[in-house]
C-alpha cells in the first residue's frame, strides 16, 4: 500500500495552471513548502492539466501528475522525487509502489531539479540552498524580481541585510558612519525612492524627515527573503519609484516543524587600533501544535558592535579675495579625526500562526528592534582665515594655486586652529504588529490585515570646542602661523603648524563654546488593508484581485540648538567655566589618523575633554544648571508634525494563454488618494507689519510672534501596471513590463514654515505643502535562461521617465501694502535613469562533475541618467546623487560535506553624493570607486554544531571622497577619508 505523500492533510488553496510540468512543480513546491526533486530530461516538453482550488497538498501533487505519466517516491533523504511511472500506472498517474511519506512543512523548501548527473548531492539547507531559493523566487514571480534567500532558518548570507541586497544586480548600498550598509539604492535612483516592506507592508524607520529605511535595525536572523520587485505591480503598495523590497521573515507553518537553536559568536577589527571585540547572540525556536494547526516562532537577538574610525574631513570651497585679488578658492575648514563607535542592538520577534478550519489561517507577526549608539570624536583641524570664512583677507599671506584659483598651499597669521570633540548618543526603536487573517472558500481567497509601526529617533550631540588664533584671542596674545597644503593624487591634505606651539598641551588652546542639539522624531503608521481573489479554472484568465488599504502616518519632529559661549571675549563669568580642567586621559587622544601614511604634518597627540567631568564641576553636573545660565547665547525651538492620509484601490487580472509560446502575467490599476496635514509654529504672513508706505526703498518692519499654525496639501495618481512573461522553452523566458509609479516628497519641503530673514529685499521663502509625488513612467525588458540545476543567465533593461523632482519657483505676493517676492520649491523638473543588468549564476559541477560543490555568481549593472537643468535659476543638468555608471559583483562559493565557504567581491564605481555641500554653491562631493572583498567560511560537526567564521572588507579599504570646484568642474580635491577597518567574526551555532 502507498505511503501519502504528504501525510498532513490540512487543505490550502492552489493556484497551479495548466501547462508546462517543470514550471508546474516549482509552483507546487513554493505554494506548498515542499521540497519536490526531478530530473530536467525526464519531464522535458511534458504538460500538465495543474491545479487550482482549495485542496490538500497530496490531492495537489496528484491532480498535477494526473495523466503525464509520472509518480512519485521518497529518496532516502525523505526528499519527494518525480519519477517516471511503470506502463501499468502511466494511464491514470497513479503512485507506484515505492512511494514514501514526506516529512511535512519540510524547512526552507524548494523545487530543486535533480540535474544531468546520476545520484548528485541533494542539498536543501546552505550556499546551494539560498542560490536555488532565489532563482526559483525570480523565475515563478509575475513580475521582474531578484531575490536573496537565507542558507537556513535563521542564518542570512550576510550579517546585515543591505550587505546581502548589494549582491543584487541594479542594487547600490549607503554606508553609515561606521562603514555598515544602511539604506539601498536601486537602479541608479535616490534611497527616498525605495520602498521597503515588511511582508507585503510598509514599515516605519527611524530618522528625522526621510522616508529612508535604515535596513541595520532588522537582525537577519528572522528574515526569509529578501525579494526586490524591479517592475511594478498593482497589489504592491506604491511608493517605490526605483523599487519595491520586501523583507519576509519568518513563520511557523513556513518553518515547517521544531527548530530551536542558539548561535553565539565574537565580533570586532582586530588591528591594533581598531576596536573591541564584542558579544553577539541569537536564540530561535519554532514549533508546531494541535496536529499542525497552531505554530510559533520566537526569536531574540543581542548584539554590541565597537569601532574605532579614523578620517580626514574638509569644508567645502569658499570663494575669498586676497589683498584685493581673486577671487581664491580656499577650504572653509579641514580637519581630522579619531572617532569610538558602539552600537547596542536587540531585537524581538515572534510569529504566531492558527489555522483556524481548512480554509482560514491567521497570522499576527511581532517584531521589535532597539539600537542604542554612543560615539565620541577628537577633531583637529584649522580654518585659513579667521573670522571664519571672509569674503575678502588682506594682509600677510603666502599661497600658491592652480588653474581653478583653488588656494593648494596656503599660509598666514589670520589662522584659526580649532579642536572639537563632538560626542553623539542615539536612541532609536522600532515595533511592527501585523495581523492578517486569509481565507480560502472554493474560487475565492479573502485577505485582511491590521498594521501598527512605529520608529522613535532621540538623537542629543554636543560639541565642547577651544582654538588658538591670533585673530579671534584664542588664547589672547598669542600670534600663530598656520594653514594647509594640497598633495596632489593624495585623498588627505597636511598642515603647516606652528612650530612654537605644543598642541596636545590643553593649556596652549582658548576656550570658545560648547554646542548641544537634540533632535526628538518618531514615525507612526495604523494601516488597514483587504485583497480578494476571485480565480477562473480553465480560463485565459485566471483570477481577478482587487482590494483596497486605508492608512495614516504621523511624523512628529521636536528640534532644539543651544550655545553656551565661554571664551573670554563673550563672557568674562562664563571664562571661569574653563575646559582644561576637564581634561581626562582616553586612548582616544593617542595615535590620531595613524592609519594613514600618506604625506604630510598632522599632531597626532592631543587630548580629551570630558563633558560630564566639566559638568559636574561648574554646574552642578545638571544640564538644565547650564541651560539656565546668561552665557547661553542661543536657544532655538523648532517643531513641526507631517500627517499623511492615504486611501489606496486597485484591481488586477492575472491571465495566461497556453500556446506554442505560453503567455502569462498580470494586467492592473492603481488608484492613490493622499493628503497630508502639518501642524507648525511659525509666522503667519497676514500678520506682517511694514512702517512704511509701499514702494518705499528702506523702511522697517514688524515680525509677528511665533505662533501654532496649520499646512494642509492633497494629491492623487492612477498608477496603471502591466507584466508579461512569454515561455520560450521550459527553461527560458523573455519578460517585459510597463508601469507607472510615485514616490512621496521630501518631509522637509512640505513644511510650509517661513523664513523672513530676506525682508531687507523683500523676499521671504516658505515650504510648499501642495508639492505633487514624483511620477515614473517605466519600461522593462528581461530574458531570462535556467538551464541548469540552480544556475541562471539573465539580462535586463530599463527605463525610467520621471517627472516631479524638486526645483526652485517664485510668485509675487502683496503682504501689509508691500510687493513680496515669495520663494518656495516646486515641481518640475524632468530627468531619466536607464541601464542595463546582467547576471551569471553556475553550478559548476553541472559542467564538471569533478568540481562538485563549486559554484559562482557574476552580475553587472550599467546605469546612466541625469535631472534636466533649471536655467533661470542658474541650475545646470546633472546625475542623480547616488547613480555610478558601473556596478558589479562575483562571488565564488564552495560547498560540500559540511563546509561551505564564499568570497565575495562588489565594486562601484565613482558617484555624486552632494550636488552643492552646505548650500554655498561651490562644490561637490562625490565618493571615488571602491572594491570591497568579504569571506564567510562554516563547517558542520554532525547534525547540531556549526563553527563558522565571516571577514568584511578583507583588504581594509577605506572610503574616498573627493570635491570638485563648481565653477571649474573635472579637478578632484581631497574631501573625506575614512577608514571603518577590518570586520571579523567567528561563532558556533547549536541547533536541534
Amino acid at each position: 500500500m502507498a505511503t501519502p505523500v504528504c501525510a498532513e492533510t490540512v487543505k490550502q488553496t492552489y493556484r497551479i495552471p495548466a501547462g508546462d510540468l517543470k514550471i508546474a512543480l516549482d509552483m507546487f513546491a513554493r505554494q506548498s513548502g515542499r521540497q519536490i526533486l526531478y530530473k530536467s530530461d525526464d519531464i522535458r516538453q511534458v504538460r500538465t492539466r495543474g491545479a487550482v482550488g482549495s485542496m490538500s497538498a497530496d490531492a495537489a501533487l496528484a491532480a498535477v501528475l494526473a495523466h503525464t505519466g509520472f509518480g512519485v517516491r521518497s529518496d532516502a533523504s525523505g526528499a519527494v522525487a518525480i519519477v517516471r511511472l511503470p506502463a501499468t500506472s502511466a494511464q491514470t498517474g497513479t503512485r507506484g509502489p515505492d512511494t514514501a511519506a514526506t516529512s511535512p512543512g519540510q524547512a526552507m523548501a524548494s523545487a530543486e531539479p535533480v540535474g544531468d548527473q546520476p545520484d548528485p548531492d541533494i542539498v536543501v539547507t546552505g550556499i546551494v540552498g539560498s542560490v536555488t531559493r532565489s532563482i526559483n523566487a525570480k523565475r515563478l514571480n509575475s513580475a521582474i524580481v531578484d531575490a536573496v534567500s537565507a542558507e537556513d532558518v535563521g542564518k542570512f548570507p550576510d550579517t546585515n541585510l543591505a550587505e546581502s541586497l548589494q549582491r543584487i544586480t541594479g542594487v547600490q548600498i549607503n554606508r553609515n558612519a561606521n562603514g555598515e550598509g544602511a539604506s539601498v539604492s536601486v537602479r541608479g535612483l535616490p534611497s527616498d525612492f525605495t520602498l521597503a516592506t515588511l511582508n507585503g507592508s510598509t514599515i516605519t524607520s527611524p530618522g528625522v524627515a526621510t522616508r529612508t529605511f535604515d535596513y541595520n535595525m532588522i537582525s537577519p536572523d528572522f528574515v526569509s527573503q529578501l525579494v526586490v520587485y524591479k517592475s511594478a505591480r498593482a497589489d504592491l503598495e506604491d511608493g517605490g519609484i526605483g523599487a519595491n523590497v520586501d523583507l519576509q521573515t519568518l513563520t511557523p507553518f513556513g518553518v515547517g516543524k521544531r527548530r530551536a537553536q542558539i548561535t553565539a559568536k565574537m565580533q570586532g577589527d582586530p588591528s591594533r587600533n581598531g576596536g573591541k571585540f564584542q558579544p553577539d547572540i541569537t536564540a530561535l525556536y519554532s514549533d508546531l501544535f494541535a496536529d499542525g494547526r497552531i505554530g510559533i516562532t520566537l526569536g531574540l537577538d543581542w548584539n554590541k558592535r565597537s569601532f574605532r574610525n579614523q578620517g580626514s574631513d574638509v569644508q567645502p570651497f569658499w570663494p575669498t579675495t586676497l589683498n584685493g585679488k581673486g577671487p581664491y578658492y580656499a577650504f572653509m575648514q579641514t580637519g581630522y579625526s579619531n572617532t569610538d563607535s558602539t552600537v547596542t542592538t536587540t531585537t524581538g520577534y515572534a510569529s504566531l500562526q492558527w489555522k483556524a478550519s481548512d480554509t482560514t489561517t491567521a497570522t499576527l507577526n511581532g517584531l521589535y528592534s532597539k539600537r542604542n549608539l554612543d560615539s565620541r570624536s577628537i577633531n583637529f583641524g584649522i580654518v585659513p582665515f579667521a573670522p571664519w570664512a571672509p569674503d575678502a583677507y588682506n594682509g600677510p599671506v603666502t599661497f600658491t594655486a592652480d588653474q581653478n584659483n583653488v588656494l593648494t598651499k596656503v599660509s598666514s597669521p589670520a589662522a584659526w586652529f580649532v579642536f572639537t570633540q563632538p560626542i553623539t548618543r542615539e536612541r532609536d526603536d522600532t515595533t511592527n504588529l501585523d495581523f492578517n487573517v486569509r481565507t480560502n472558500t472554493g474560487d475565492w481567497e479573502f485577505s485582511e490585515s491590521l498594521q501598527y509601526s512605529r520608529s522613535n529617533d532621540n538623537n542629543f550631540w554636543q560639541r565642547p570646542q577651544v582654538g588658538i588664533s591670533s585673530v579671534t584671542n584664542l588664547p589672547p596674545g598669542i600670534k600663530t602661523f598656520g594653514g594647509y597644503e594640497i598633495f596632489p593624487g593624495k585623498p588627505i591634505i597636511g598642515y603647516i603648524l606652528d612650530p612654537a606651539l605644543n598642541y596636545s598641551n590643553p593649556a596652549v588652546w582658548g576656550n570658545d563654546k560648547i554646542i548641544i542639539t537634540s533632535d526628538d522624531a518618531s514615525d507612526t503608521l495604523k494601516a488597514a488593508k483587504i485583497d480578494i481573489t476571485r480565480r477562473f479554472a480553465g480560463s485565459v484568465l485566471e483570477s481577478i484581485k482587487f482590494g483596497g488599504k486605508l492608512s495614516t502616518r504621523e511624523r512628529p519632529h521636536d528640534r532644539w540648538w543651544r550655545r553656551y559661549n565661554n571664551a573670554p571675549f563673550d563672557n568674562a563669568a562664563a571664562a571661569r567655566t574653563p575646559f582644561q580642567t576637564a581634561v581626562r586621559p582616553n586612548s582616544l587622544a593617542n595615535n590620531i589618523l595613524g592609519k594613514y601614511n600618506g604625506p604630510g604634518v598632522r599632531p597626532s597627540q592631543l587630548f580629551y575633554i570630558d563633558p560630564q567631568a566639566w559638568l559636574t564641576e561648574y554646574f552642578d553636573g545638571k544640564y538644565e544648571t547650564l541651560y539656565n545660565q546668561g552665557a547661553l547665547s542661543t536657544n532655538n525651538f523648532t517643531t513641526n508634525s507631517v500627517t499623511e492620509t492615504e486611501r489606496d484601490a486597485y484591481v488586477m487580472a492575472n491571465f495566461r494563454s497556453e500556446s506554442a509560446i505560453p503567455i502569462s502575467g498580470n494586467v492592473g490599476l492603481r488608484y492613490v488618494n493622499a493628503s497630508v496635514k502639518v501642524p507648525y509654529q511659525g509666522v503667519n504672513l497676514d500678520n506682517l507689519k511694514f512702517d512704511c508706505p509701499a514702494g518705499t526703498a528702506n523702511c522697517t518692519w514688524v515680525i509677528p510672534p511665533v505662533t501654532n499654525e496649520v499646512g494642509r496639501g492633497k494629491s492623487h495618481a492612477w498608477l496603471p501596471s502591466l507584466n508579461v512573461s512569454a515561455e520560450l522553452r521550459d527553461d527560458m523566458m523573455l519578460r517585459f513590463a510597463a508601469s507607472k509609479t510615485m514616490a512621496f516628497p521630501p518631509l522637509a519641503s512640505l513644511v510650509p514654515s517661513v523664513d523672513v530673514s530676506g525682508l531687507a529685499t523683500r523676499r521671504i521663502s516658505v515650504g510648499n505643502i501642495n508639492l505633487s509625488p514624483y511620477t515614473s513612467r517605466n519600461l522593462d525588458l528581461s530574458w531570462e535562461w535556467y538551464f541548469s540545476r540552480s544556475s541562471v543567465v539573465s539580462v535586463a533593461l530599463y527605463n525610467k521617465q520621471i517627472t516631479g523632482f524638486l526645483q526652485p519657483g517664485s510668485y509675487q505676493r502683496v503682504i501689509a501694502g508691500q510687493n513680496v517676492t515669495v520663494q518656495t520649491t516646486v515641481n518640475g523638473r524632468k530627468g531619466y535613469a536607464r541601464g542595463v543588468e546582467v547576471d551569471y549564476k553556475q553550478q559548476v559541477g553541472a559542467l564538471v562533475p569533478a568540481l562538485s560543490g563549486l559554484g559562482f555568481d557574476v552580475n553587472l549593472t550599467y546605469s546612466t541618467g541625469q535631472q534636466d537643468g533649471v536655467p533661470e535659476f542658474n541650475i545646470p543638468a546633472s546625475t542623480f546623487l547616488g547613480l555610478n555608471k558601473l556596478t558589479y559583483n562575483a562571488s565564488l562559493f564552495y560547498e560540500k560535506a559540511g563546509f561551505s565557504a564564499l568570497i565575495a567581491l562588489n565594486h562601484r564605481d565613482r558617484f555624486l553624493v552632494d550636488s552643492n555641500v552646505w548650500g554655498v554653491s561651490t562644490t561637490e562631493l562625490y565618493i571615488e570607486a571602491r572594491t570591497q572583498i568579504d569571506a564567510q567560511a562554516s563547517y558542520d560537526i554532525g547534525r547540531n554544531f556549526t563553527i563558522f567564521a565571516n571577514v568584511q572588507n578583507l583588504t581594509n579599504k577605506p572610503i574616498v571622497q573627493t570635491e570638485e570646484l563648481i565653477q571649474a568642474r573635472g579637478t578632484q580635491y581631497p574631501g573625506t577619508w575614512t577608514m571603518n577597518g577590518r570586520r571579523v567574526a567567528a561563532g558556533l551555532t547549536l541547533k536541534y
